[in-house]
């Protein structure tokens, strides 16, 4: 889960690749100003920047099948509700 720590919306998202490198992407969104991308069009809203992104790791699966973690994504974005109050855009 992406956070940003100005007004407290959330993105959730899932990966198969280490978080570093997915975290990587998202800093790229913001800094290069991608706002074609959820991230990058909130990290770049007036007042908001980089230093505002918090990370949380909500879940760690056992199981590398795309399929279950895209359903865990699904999980917590509707238990978070982050396409009505958080930063979410798309399925």
């Amino acid at each position: 889960m992406l956070q940003c720590q100005k007004c407290d919306q959330r993105y959730i998202g899932t990966t198969g690749r280490q978080l570093k490198h997915r975290l990587a992407d998202h800093r790229g969104y913001i800094l290069n100003q991608v706002t074609s991308r959820a991230t990058g069009a909130h990290f770049n809203l007036p007042g908001h920047s980089l230093a505002h992104l918090k990370v949380t790791i909500l879940e760690q699966t056992r199981s590398n099948d795309e399929e279950y973690r895209k359903e865990r994504e699904k999980y917590f974005i509707r238990k978070f509700d982050t396409y009505n109050l958080g930063i979410n855009k798309e399925w």
